[in-house]
């Protein structure tokens, strides 16, 4: 493998000037290496951050990345790039919540980095994803299969390679309107009509402060990206005929060629270390005190008299070139078969001297087993250190363990609906002695391939497994008098997904939480996501109706039902999605994407059971066409229907929250059968057997208490505290008290505040009214049936959680940071967390 010119260029351009060229640091500088996120159930893929005092890279940032953040207590003020590897799903899904948290935090400007299809993949969020005060800088690459240098700044370098052929996923069926062909995603059914233009006609102006770019890659995206975040703060100009290229509707144009899903791989130099400055031998050789002397611990020469020349290295001692660290991101074999490796002689010639420490092998499983690839491996000396992440090589261990830890606490309460998230300490495939296991607890030196002492907590998963109900009470460090209302609930026995005997259909219905938070994830609870189990009894136990699904929502679904996770997606009937904004849907993809992948199994079973499939398996609906009083009404619950093969009976209603939003009434009648003496057939009529009301995002909404007036359950979002109230009619929500106002049979409160991770006091107060009420947690699951029972469990779970840490949010973790370590606060030894939450 020989460099391009281009490559070579820049290798001998940096060798020839790198004082010029290669930025350069004191000696003694911490330079730190963390994972954030590496390969588990909680996420896509590993995500890496290289931090500098003032100064931190993010590479990759799939879903959860934000609320790794949070979780680690990393402050995100002086992140100031981010770099994506591709920008599909697995790598890019958490892009559009950070950017909008460092946008909230009041970071000023911020660089993203990626291969083609960066910006279109910004401006796919441009109608969720929007905020004044800061500036985004895109940095689009065109791939190549030779290390091509992509990014510097006054501390690193940054080189991609990957492959330059075009590729099309796999599952990829591309349909033809018109002359152009049909994206993937387009291949699914629709009632919504689509419009292709390159902006809104009605406004071609760019809005105020944002500037026409030279170089348009996909016609018009640069300036949607502009429009997404105003730098300026300018307001947007009011009315639809001032709708600027962010506001815009109208559907993105198509690119004309095939964008290159690859992955690429990233090959990161660091700064030149500089070594200990000697004033006295500066002295000896002429140059004078003062500015002098700082230019020459900079780096560079001080021309001292007509024939003598003093430079940066004659007065110092120590130092080196500096370190660099690779990044290896492979997908498949078949890109593995397409892409050429770069050898170590081909790296050291791109890295101006600076010594390769570590390879982070952030690819698919069977790639790292592949010969070609362990004959790669082996060609690097014994000073380079191999990192590895996959989800079968690595231990499938929860990333929030502070979750995890509230789980098994609240499991102790009611055993049914708050079981323990499903996790596995040991890897699928054991991994090679010459490849360490990508840890979240590790944090290395980039100018050494050791790990530093500064370790997060770790938590002791044996606490999972202690089945000592006193031991583990004591290893929890539960409350003496919280100890003895367990023992309590224990006796009485409430158990909220047990069988409720002849009871109505209604009550076995279960309520499964995933995401319970609101706005962005935190330590204890995720974006929102509510699951409902409908029993059914045609080979299946449940269908299963998904209601919102923020960012983080299919990690959630495979914490929760473990190894039968793809099972419960292959019974997936609907998603509702309420609104646009990110905190409601933004896990979407991912469903998606898995949904797509599994179509081969669904069309070798069709031939066994009808399952819809002629209709195309994923359908959109418009939420406008479900309304009551909507003349499509008709058309689309009987297209809904035929899909689902259910008489699900679904009616949206318009709630009062910024912009369009919608909640949802799902109904579900069943038949009876009345034999006539008359009629050799009996009589079929229907009756409703089950009602669901669903708010969405909403402040008090009378449209919403007059839909599903025989509600049996409502689920209702109570983002904020009582005392509250005109902070919810700003924002367009529901306080706690004003939730509960809408009376119905039982009441599951979600969608809570990050300011309120415990019970509110009023809760408690509520016991003795006719309505079923509980606050729900991730992951708690319910029978409609038994939410009475679990109501009862309140003033436990209020004790349970009121030793609970605040939530973790960007401003109280940033204030006063100036530490490069990752995690914010004092520095912490290595410990085993079994008991602290």
């Amino acid at each position: 493998f020989i460099p391009s010119a281009g490559a070579l260029s820049v290798a001998v351009m940096s060798q020839r000037g790198g004082s010029m060229l290669r930025p350069s640091l004191g000696a003694n500088s911490p330079i730190l290496i963390k994972p954030v996120l590496v390969d588990c159930a909680d996420t896509s893929s590993p995500s890496l951050l290289l931090c500098f005092d003032q100064s931190r890279y993010l590479f990759n940032c799939p879903e959860n990345t934000s609320r790794s953040f949070a979780q680690s207590r990393i402050p995100q003020k002086n992140l100031n790039s981010i770099f994506l590897s591709s920008c599909q799903v697995s790598h890019s899904a958490g892009t559009y919540g950070m950017l909008m948290g460092l946008a909230d935090g009041n970071k000023q400007s911020v660089q993203l980095i990626g291969p083609e299809g960066l910006h279109y993949m910004l401006a796919c969020g441009r109608l969720f994803t929007r905020r004044q005060g800061m500036t985004l800088n895109l940095t689009e690459f065109q791939t190549t299969s030779t290390l091509k240098q992509v990014f510097q700044d006054n501390l690193i370098r940054v080189f991609a390679v990957g492959n330059h052929q075009k590729t099309v996923q796999a599952h990829a069926e591309p349909e033809v309107i018109g002359k152009r062909k049909r994206s993937p995603d387009l291949a699914l059914s629709s009632d919504v009509p689509l419009k292709q233009t390159k902006l809104d006609p009605m406004n071609t102006d760019l809005p105020a402060g944002v500037q026409p770019t030279a170089t348009n890659p996909h016609n018009g995206l640069p300036e949607i990206v502009d429009d997404m975040f105003r730098a300026s703060g300018a307001a947007r100009p009011i009315g639809k005929k001032n709708t600027t290229p962010a506001y815009s509707y109208q559907r993105l144009q198509v690119p004309d060629e095939p964008i290159n899903t690859d992955p690429v791989s990233y090959l990161v130099l660091g700064p030149r270390l500089r070594g200990k400055f000697l004033p006295d031998k500066a002295k000896r050789l002429g140059v004078k005190p003062g500015p002098d002397f700082a230019k020459l611990v900079n780096g560079e020469s001080i021309q001292v008299n007509e024939e003598t020349i003093v430079t940066s290295e004659m007065c110092l001692e120590g130092g080196s070139a500096g370190s660099a660290f690779f990044i290896s991101s492979i997908a498949s074999l078949e890109q593995l078969d397409r892409t050429i490796l770069p050898n170590p002689a081909c790296i050291s010639e791109v890295s101006d001297g600076a010594n390769l420490l570590a390879i982070y092998h952030l690819v698919h499983e069977n790639v790292v087993l592949n010969e070609r690839y362990v004959a790669w491996i082996s060609k690097f000396g014994s000073g380079v250190t191999h990192h590895l992440s996959t989800p079968s090589h690595s231990p499938n261990l929860f990333t929030f363990e502070a979750s995890a830890l509230l789980q098994l606490k609240l499991n102790l309460i009611a055993p049914g609906s708050f079981p323990i998230p499903h996790y596995s300490s040991e890897p699928t495939i054991p991994s090679s002695p010459q490849l360490n296991l990508l840890s979240r607890h590790e944090t290395f030196s980039f100018k050494s391939s050791k790990t530093t002492a500064e370790h997060v907590s770790q938590l002791d998963y044996s606490i999972f497994g202690c089945l000592n109900r006193s031991e583990l009470v004591s290893r929890l460090k539960i409350q003496p008098e919280l100890a003895d209302q367990l023992e309590s609930l224990e006796s009485n026995d409430y158990n909220s997904m047990a069988s409720t005997g002849e009871s109505k259909f209604i009550d076995q219905i279960v309520v499964t939480t995933l995401g319970t938070g609101s706005a962005s994830p935190s330590k204890y609870r995720n974006v929102s996501s509510t699951l409902l189990h409908i029993p059914h009894g045609q080979g299946h136990e449940f269908d299963f109706v998904l209601l919102d699904a923020g960012e983080g929502t299919l990690g959630q679904i495979k914490r929760k039902f473990g190894p039968g996770w793809k099972e419960t997606l292959k019974n997936l009937k609907m998603i509702f999605i309420s609104h646009l904004h990110a905190d409601h849907h933004c896990g979407l993809p991912s469903l998606i994407d898995f949904t797509i992948w599994y179509i081969l199994y669904l069309n070798e079973k069709s031939v066994l059971e009808p399952l819809g499939l002629s209709m195309g398996r994923v359908q959109w609906f418009n939420s406008d066409h479900l309304l009551k009083n909507s003349d499509k009404r008709s058309q689309t619950m009987c297209r809904f229907q035929a899909l689902t093969s259910s008489n699900l009976e679904i009616e949206t209603v318009p709630v009062n929250h910024w912009g369009k939003c919608f909640g949802v009434c799902i109904e579900q009648k069943t038949q009876s059968w009345k034999i006539v003496t008359q009629l050799s057939k009996g009589f079929c009529s229907f009756l409703l057997a089950w009602c669901t009301r669903f708010s969405g995002d909403t402040k008090p909404c009378q449209t919403l208490i007059d839909a599903g007036q025989n509600a049996d359950l409502l689920i209702h979002e109570a983002s904020l505290g009582p005392e509250e109230t005109e902070l919810a009619e700003t924002k367009g929500h529901s306080t706690i008290d004003q939730a509960i106002q809408d009376e119905r049979k039982n009441c599951v409160l979600n969608h809570f505040s990050g300011r309120y991770p415990k019970i509110p006091p009023s809760i408690n107060k509520m016991n003795d009214q006719e309505m079923n009420i509980v606050i729900s947690f991730d992951f708690m699951s319910c029978k409609i049936g038994a939410i009475h029972d679990l109501q009862k469990c309140i003033p436990a779970l209020e004790k349970m959680v009121e030793g609970l840490d605040l939530e973790d949010t960007p401003e109280a973790t940033e204030e006063g940071q100036s530490n490069p370590s990752p995690s914010s606060g004092k520095k912490r030894k290595t410990k085993k967390k079994g008991g602290e939450s």
